[in-house]
């Protein structure tokens, strides 16, 4: 089965943006939000699709200005083709958690570097009858460095990520028991954004990653 390359990130969500100088030695905040995927993933000789939708809060702690930690607590939807079922859909809603830290390395007037890390795992099932169980789970993890500089009411950023990924997909009926897995293609890409603050909280963020197929984040934030 081959499938196409092109894949889309498109999220809209509170999200906690890097607090201002004059932030006090501990934040702390509480993020919401809503995002779709389409992915590329590669198993077997074949690829596959992915769409993901979901719905998330992510409470996070800001220390000191620089390290931040959050966690990821949410409900989101997988819908993949099943090449073993001669690509019948699968398409289940689950819950998914993770978790990430953040670190500003340094800033200097208006010019700043941070790194980021961070995991998430979206978890599905559904029966067909007694005898049918179908699962799907989904893996993502990766790493960013981004370098920018903020202006009056505004910033601007480049930098580099990294994402990997795993699609499990698990068929059991009776004696049978199937296990697809597939990796996901396209890791490494460059990206460049923009950030406009929004006294006094408040701010809007866009965010565009460079290489084969589109990946295109915007979000809405405020801190506490």
């Amino acid at each position: 089965m081959k499938l196409g390359k092109t894949y889309a990130i498109c999220s809209i969500l509170l999200a906690l943006p890097a607090a201002p100088s004059s932030a006090p030695a501990v934040g702390f905040g509480v993020s919401s939000g809503l995002d779709y995927q389409r992915r590329n993933f590669h198993g077997g000789g074949m690829e596959y699709d992915l769409d993901y939708w979901g719905v998330s809060i992510k409470p996070a702690l800001t220390i000191f200005d620089r390290w931040s930690i959050y966690v990821i607590l949410g409900y989101s939807r997988l819908a993949f083709d099943r090449p073993a079922f001669g690509s019948t859909e699968y398409d289940e809603w689950g819950f998914c958690w993770g978790a990430g830290t953040s670190y500003t390395l340094f800033r200097w007037s208006g010019l700043y570097a941070v790194i980021e890390g961070g995991f998430s795992r979206t978890e599905t099932k559904r029966s067909g009858d007694e005898e049918v169980r179908e699962e799907g789970r989904l893996w993502l993890w990766g790493a960013e460095a981004r370098a920018g500089w903020d202006f009056p009411g505004f910033s601007l950023y480049a930098g580099g990520a990294y994402t990997g990924g795993r699609l499990d997909y698990r068929y059991i009926s009776g004696s049978r028991n199937i296990l697809d897995e597939c990796s996901l293609e396209d890791n490494w890409r460059p990206f460049a954004g923009a950030r406009i603050n929004l006294p006094p909280f408040s701010n809007l963020e866009g965010r565009y990653y460079f290489g084969k197929g589109v990946i295109v984040l915007f979000s809405v934030g405020v801190n506490f």
